[in-house]
């Protein structure tokens, strides 16, 4: 167990997409980095999404300059398939 939990932190501007919630965890492992997608919400209506943080050791994990991959408050569930990632 990590001492940097939780993993994933919360925008800490109300207006980032994951300021409110973060949760629904989905992984997939490739090229030796570990790929998470989370449900996430805001405390803005209307800004939630799927977002990504990437870790290369499974306990530090770094958001991606382009969350929210999809907008819209969905359950991630993902698949990772010759080298593709579907989510």
């Amino acid at each position: 167990m990590s001492g940097e939990n939780p993993v994933i932190r919360q925008g800490k501007d109300k207006e980032d997409f994951d300021s409110a919630h973060v949760l629904d965890p989905a992984t997939v492992v490739l090229d030796g980095k570990i790929y998470l997608y989370y449900t996430a919400y805001s405390a803005t209506v209307g800004k939630e999404g799927i977002g990504l943080v990437v870790s290369k050791d499974g306990i530090n994990f770094d958001k991606i300059r382009n969350n929210p991959v999809i907008a819209g408050a969905v359950m991630p569930e993902v698949v990772l398939h010759e080298k593709r990632v579907y989510l």
